[in-house]
């Protein structure tokens, strides 16, 4: 049995004086010897990116950063992303809440990184928009009550004391302190109740009706407990 027609090829000839490979080659292109073309995969569109592209021109990471904020350059991961949209957005003039598009903490609130660390948006925000604070102490304070949904708008922010914060959150209806924190068992009315039964019912007896310690009942009197409560 000869070898194979082409040349260089070293292989048996098995049809027309081809090997089995070079004589597929020539059924299927017309072209015993042809070469079929590397493929070369196209590069991610994103700007930089040196991944291949796999979803409509962009590598994964970058086309989930599309679908997520609409840019494939904004995202926890891109360069300078979060902070540059800080930056970008520190003179807005907007009324209504601008709210952080990236990644968030658990309680609502976003992120970024800022001076060498983390640090919570609306706070870098407010450095951005409105200066340094008073203190370290100081809280950037929501006027419209929209922490907790992510709203960063410069319009909204303030620099504002713990306390005054706290009634804030008073007012807005966002505070987890009384009733809506998650470990209390007791609502406000029966706190008044619990003040306005001193001297009229024994510690024991009320605390037994409230299903509380002594101690708490004790705590709850004397103020010492929901101090803040009228």
């Amino acid at each position: 049995m000869g070898s194979c027609s082409v040349d260089g090829c070293a292989k048996p000839h098995q049809a027309r004086g081809y090997c089995e490979s070079h004589y597929r080659k020539l059924l299927k292109y017309g072209d015993a010897e042809y070469v079929t073309p590397k493929f070369v995969p196209d590069r991610c569109k994103a700007d930089a990116c040196k991944r291949n592209a796999e979803c409509q021109g962009y590598c994964k990471a970058h086309y989930a950063r599309v679908l997520r904020h609409g840019d494939p350059l904004l995202g926890r991961t891109a360069i300078g992303g979060a902070l540059h949209w800080l930056e970008s957005n520190a003179s807005h003039e907007g009324d209504e809440c601008l709210i952080w598009p990236f990644r968030r903490r658990p309680n609502g609130y976003g992120e970024a990184p800022f001076r060498g660390g983390r640090m919570a948006a609306n706070r870098i925000m407010c450095i951005l928009a409105h200066g340094e604070p008073p203190t370290e102490e100081h809280h950037a304070a929501h006027d419209c009550g929209n922490g907790f949904g992510g709203c960063v708008n410069p319009k909204h922010l303030r620099w504002a004391t713990k306390s005054s914060n706290e009634m804030d959150k008073v007012d807005h209806g966002t505070s987890n302190r009384g009733s809506r924190h998650g470990m209390s068992k007791l609502t406000e009315s029966e706190v008044r109740s619990i003040r306005a039964a001193e001297g009229s019912m024994t510690q024991k007896a009320i605390a037994a009706q409230f299903g509380i310690s002594r101690a708490a009942v004790g705590s709850i009197q004397s103020r010492q407990r929901w101090s803040w409560l009228d």
